[in-house]
Parts: structure tokens; C-alpha cells; sequence
């Protein structure tokens, strides 16, 4: 239903432009063995952001997201550290005003049990890959 998506997207661009704070939980994560993959929802009107990685005091990475014209939305220490020898990769999908960004993980294999310090295990990930169990119905003496 589009005009549903659409009063949702407008009411959060209208709840970004007053700099809510509540907006942080429109982000989602998960990892493969060796990439983690971070996916959020943007408020920009032309659907970009600037992402900008830098380190701590003590030697943390931490990933700061913007969206063109908006507050930062996303402003986070890693728990796990990423691999700063090639660069991640972004992806836009314009009609969902939606983000994708890539990157990889600087010991390939490891299980991240979060993506962020403070963060319980498990928080906001979205496993990658087929779920342990599935759901189905089958024909037994003509019944369904």
C-alpha cells in the first residue's frame, strides 16, 4: 500500500527534521563469515548520507551517519573490529529511501555477538542466511 509507505516515510522525515532522537532504531544488522552488513532507513529527499569512519581515544572504530540535510542519525562505537584496508560498499534503493553498506571484517569467521558496544547480544541483527526451521502444510485425505 503506497500510501501508507508514504505517510510513514513523511512523518519520519518530519520526526528527523526536529532532530528525534527516537529515530536511531530505524537500522538493522547482519553478518556473514566474512562481511557484516548494516541497513537503515534514510530521511533525506535525494535518499544519500555521508558516512564517516573515525578512532576513538582508545583505539575504537566508530561509524557516524548523516543523511543530506538531516541530523546524524547513527553515531556508534563497533564492538568487533572492521578491516580498514579496502573501503565498504554503499548500497541506495531510491524508492524505499533506503541504505545498505557493507563492510568487511577484519578476522573473517569470527561471530560477532553485536554490532555495537552497549549493545546486547544479538541486538537488531538479522540472520543472513535460511532459518534453522520452516513452516508448512500438506494435503492428507483430501484436507487440507
Amino acid at each position: 500500500r503506497d500510501a501508507d509507505f508514504r505517510h510513514e516515510r513523511d512523518v519520519y522525515k518530519h520526526r528527523a527534521k526536529s532532530d528525534s532522537p527516537e529515530l536511531i532504531y530505524y537500522w538493522a544488522w547482519g553478518q556473514t563469515r566474512y562481511t557484516v552488513h548494516l541497513a537503515m532507513w534514510l530521511a533525506s529527499e535525494d535518499n544519500d548520507a555521508d558516512i564517516a569512519f573515525s578512532i576513538t581515544s582508545d583505539g575504537k572504530q566508530r561509524i557516524s551517519v548523516t543523511p543530506t540535510g538531516m541530523p546524524t542519525l547513527l553515531d556508534r562505537v563497533f564492538a568487533y573490529e572492521v578491516n580498514t584496508s579496502r573501503a565498504g560498499e554503499a548500497f541506495n534503493f531510491d524508492s524505499m529511501h533506503c541504505m545498505s553498506f557493507v563492510m568487511l571484517k577484519a578476522h573473517p569467521g569470527q561471530r560477532w555477538r553485536c554490532l555495537f558496544e552497549g549493545d546486547s547480544e544479538g541486538a537488531r541483527e538479522l540472520p543472513l542466511h535460511q532459518p534453522p526451521h520452516t513452516v508448512s502444510e500438506s494435503q492428507v485425505d483430501g484436507f487440507k
